[in-house]
Order: C-alpha cells, then sequence, then structure tokens
C-alpha cells in the first residue's frame, strides 16, 4: 500500500506458512486460539506490537534507502529515538534514582548497542537497500525461532516436537521466498552482462 509493490502469491504463502509456524511455536501446537492473560498476555502483546513497529521502520527504510547509506539511516534513527528515551531515563532517575550496574549488565548494554543495535539495523537497512522489503521482512518471523534457540541453549529448556515442528514451517517460510526470489533490476542487469558459460 505505501511503496505501490504488489504482493506476490510466493511472498503470501511463505508469509502464511511462517505465521502458522509461529503460531505452532507459542502455543505448542496446533490448538484453538484461547484468551491469554497474566504475564504471558502481556509479553505476547509486546511481542506482536514489536513486530508491526518493525514491519513500519521496515517500509519507511526501503523508502530512505533509495536515498541514503544504511549505517547513516540507522545513525539517525538512533539519534531521534533519544528525543523519547531521554525524557524517560530522565524522569525514571528522579523517581528511582541513578541506574546501578553490575559489570554483567554493562555488558549487557555495550551489547544491545553495538550488536543487537547498530550492527544489526545496518544490516537490515543494507538489506533494504538490495532486496524488496516483501524478499527481507519474511526474516522478521525467525524471532522466535531464534527465542526458542536461545531458551535452549542458556535457561536448558527442552525443546518439544512442536518446537520443531513450528520451527522448520518458520525456515520453510523463509526459505520460499529466499530460494525463489526474482532478481532485483541491479541484479538482473549483472547476470545479463555476466559471460555465458561453454
Amino acid at each position: 500500500l505505501v511503496l505501490g509493490e504488489r504482493l506476490r502469491p510466493r511472498t503470501a504463502i511463505a508469509i502464511a506458512v511462517g505465521a502458522l509456524g509461529v503460531y505452532v511455536l507459542v502455543e505448542q501446537g496446533l490448538v484453538s486460539p484461547h484468551p491469554l492473560s497474566g504475564d504471558q498476555a502481556r509479553g505476547d502483546l509486546l511481542v506482536v506490537l514489536s513486530l508491526a513497529l518493525e514491519s513500519v521502520a521496515t517500509i519507511c527504510g526501503a523508502a530512505l534507502m533509495r536515498r541514503g547509506s544504511p549505517f547513516t539511516v540507522t545513525a539517525a534513527a538512533i539519534t531521534l529515538s533519544l528525543v523519547v528515551w531521554l525524557p524517560a531515563e530522565a524522569a525514571w532517575s528522579v523517581h528511582a534514582g541513578a541506574p546501578r550496574l553490575s559489570v554483567s549488565g554493562w555488558l549487557g548494554v555495550l551489547y544491545l548497542a553495538l550488536v543487537a543495535t547498530c550492527i544489526a539495523y545496518g544490516g537490515w537497512f543494507w538489506g533494504l537497500q538490495r532486496l524488496t522489503p516483501q524478499d527481507i521482512t519474511p526474516l522478521l518471523l525467525i524471532q522466535p525461532v531464534a527465542g526458542s534457540i536461545i531458551a535452549a541453549a542458556v535457561r536448558g529448556e527442552r525443546p518439544t516436537a512442536t518446537t520443531f515442528a513450528g520451527g522448520a514451517l518458520v525456515l520453510g517460510g523463509v526459505a520460499l521466498v529466499a530460494l525463489c526470489r526474482r532478481p532485483t533490476g541491479a541484479e538482473a542487469e549483472l547476470q545479463a552482462m555476466a559471460p555465458e558459460a561453454p
């Protein structure tokens, strides 16, 4: 709707397959939907809202990538976010005092700043410069799979058969887009210029 792209049938199928996989992961099986409550409901709502905001950022980023550098856009987004975060942190400090973090806490902040923000978002926008949003957006569905893997590695949680089934559906949906992707204009030009194999 925003960029005037036509939704390709393959992309629609891939997103549907991946979304089914996410549902299986979250619900631990193909069960009928039911209302959630408590911390689980709040956590799931935050995940859905974060993915919705991520999709808005992807669309805006795709438009910006036609005119700017991925790391310039990332730096601008981080700087603009301080308009929200600095007043929020000031208000929290007045309420609870200055934050006191351990060494591991500061390492966590450093990881979030460098890896999860600068490298991850810089890479995301770099991808948007070379691919269409339809090609790159299904990668968002990998987040729950990554969460399950990290939970198994860090927290010792045991994946179940439904975890593997949901993960396989997600990866299958992403692979459907990645393996059957049409080349972009620049890629098509390079392929046309390449000499044919004898």
